[in-house]
């Protein structure tokens, strides 16, 4: 096979790949298996730098807030456990997962309005009301990162 008389017509999922390879570009209509990886890997690595760092930034977050609703989790399973009851357990675990999802949004409301997004923007994305948004930069508590 020979990729240089390749007309550019991709009938299937090899075409798709001898596209990719020959013109550093996944169209948005192509199936091929592990192109949509690339493409994601193409989009990437065509980011601006502001962008990028605004990219790693949005992944830092989402593994913080993972492993903040997952301590959450623990602390609030061994709370249970710790006063020996079923329902205890049930409660701590909710209280924990509470607690790591307002943390979370916490970081990100902050992370977002450190980019310069308005109050509107940050309750389109997050789901939150503007009052819920207030309240969580104006009532920081103890474990405030804002």
């Amino acid at each position: 096979m020979k990729i240089n008389e390749f007309n550019g017509l991709a009938k299937d999922g090899l075409d798709e790949w001898i596209y990719f390879f020959k013109n550093d570009e996944v169209k948005d209509e192509f199936k091929a298996k592990g192109l949509d990886l690339v493409k994601e890997k193409l989009q990437i690595s065509q980011m601006s730098v502001a962008e990028f760092k605004a990219y790693e930034r949005y992944w830092d977050n989402r593994r913080n807030a993972a492993s903040t609703i997952s301590t959450a989790v623990i602390e609030g399973e061994f709370k249970g456990k710790k006063e020996g009851l079923k329902q205890g357990r049930e409660i701590g675990r909710q209280e924990g997962l509470e607690r790591g999802i307002e943390i979370s949004m916490k970081k990100i409301v902050k992370n977002m309005l450190s980019l310069g997004n308005s109050i509107a923007i940050i309750a389109k994305v997050t789901g939150l009301t503007k009052a819920q948004i207030n309240a969580l930069i104006t009532h920081s508590g103890e474990n405030s990162f804002l």
